[in-house]
């Protein structure tokens, strides 16, 4: 598994490209398909899940090269900030006024139904000024 934090701005495109290499080479993920999670707190810290993508969607796309692109739209961004509610997250969590820091995990699925956890990490989500 490999942990990788990332910047997200609402009402922007995200898009981020990862390869999924766990012995250093890139694994085929063509036959995958891919789940992700965007949560306000850890797991099993009271958090809930504010957003959530996958390969059915085509929120993310996996490559036989081992390339995973994870992608939400201006739309998709900015409605994590209605989804977070931000006055009634933990105050732990706040890093500023227009920040706000999230977690996500990705989950990897290949066609014999084994799982394995490819991404984890923090996203570090601003708040668009003008709302």
């Amino acid at each position: 598994m490999a942990r990788h934090d990332f910047n997200m701005n609402a009402g922007e495109t995200w898009l981020r490209r990862q390869t999924h290499a766990p012995d250093g080479s890139p694994v085929d993920l063509s036959a995958h398909t891919a789940r992700m999670e965007i949560r306000s707190e850890l797991d099993g810290f009271g958090g809930r899940t504010l957003s959530t993508a996958d390969t059915r969607h085509g929120t993310i796309t996996l490559g036989a090269d081992g390339v995973m692109t994870l992608e939400m739209t201006p739309e998709q961004t900015s409605a994590l900030v209605k989804v977070a509610d931000f006055a009634a997250l933990s105050t732990q969590r706040e890093v500023g006024a227009r920040r706000h820091a999230f977690f996500y995990d990705l989950t990897l699925t290949a066609p014999d139904g084994s799982a394995v956890r490819a991404l984890e990490g923090r996203i570090l989500f601003y708040r668009e000024l003008a709302e």
